[in-house]
């Protein structure tokens, strides 16, 4: 009686390629994955940083305008900030130029901001820098009359930074605003302004290469009824 013979089959040279070949393209797309995701995880936290500081951009000029004056009369600050003496110089979005040559004045300011700030021995404390602690932001003395703000986080000693940002501000007149059925149009700047900001980010690269937002808000006079 013959004993049956055990068959071996074997994987030739061309199959072993293959295989090793549709592992290696498997690898390689969930490995792709990696730097999609972790860019979209540091664009969500960068997205939110930036948000947050032209939230307290806009939560201090509200109260700043809505605070009454001590001394008679006693009225807002509102025409202090939009409409009258100045102290804050806004650029004016009517006047066509002057916010894009504003613009223009601001964007290189970033990476010489972030120098002065490494080599500044106290920077949280250097006047030169403008830390503004109600706002936790920057405003360097060379654009404290027209509103130009940095973000700066990381180290204590601002030596290695994990996020920067720049901030500018223009006033622009609303249009119209809608209360209840009542509308009102053509609004001047001792009834209401919309205060605009513009986040770029991070300011160590050219301003035209930065991730840019847009942010609007309005701001009405309590002393004046449209």
């Amino acid at each position: 009686m013959r004993k049956s013979e055990n068959k071996r089959f074997h994987f030739n040279m061309f199959e072993i390629v293959l295989a090793i070949a549709i592992l290696a393209f498997g690898f390689a797309s969930v490995l792709g994955l990696f730097p999609v995701a972790l860019k979209a995880v540091r664009n969500s936290q960068a997205e939110g940083l930036a948000s947050n500081a032209v939230n307290n951009i806009y939560v201090y000029y509200k109260s700043y305008a809505n605070a009454i004056k001590s001394q008679p009369p006693k009225t807002y600050f509102y025409n202090d900030l939009f409409d009258g003496t100045d102290i804050i110089r806004f650029p004016d979005a009517e006047l066509g130029t002057e916010v894009n040559d504003f613009r223009n004045s601001v964007k290189s300011y970033g990476n010489i901001f972030l120098s002065d700030l490494k080599n500044s021995s106290d920077p949280v404390t250097d006047s030169n820098l403008g830390f503004q602690l109600g706002m936790d932001l920057f405003q360097p003395q060379p654009t404290e009359k027209k509103p130009c703000f940095f973000l700066v986080l990381g180290s204590s000693d601002y030596k290695k930074t994990e996020f920067t940002a720049q901030i500018i501000v223009w006033k622009k007149k609303v249009v119209r605003i809608i209360a209840g059925a009542v509308s009102t149009d053509k609004l001047t700047y001792k009834q209401a302004v919309e205060l605009n900001m513009e986040v770029s980010w991070p300011i160590n690269i050219p301003y035209t290469d930065r991730e840019k937002r847009h942010y609007q808000f309005i701001i009405t006079n309590l002393d004046q009824t449209p």
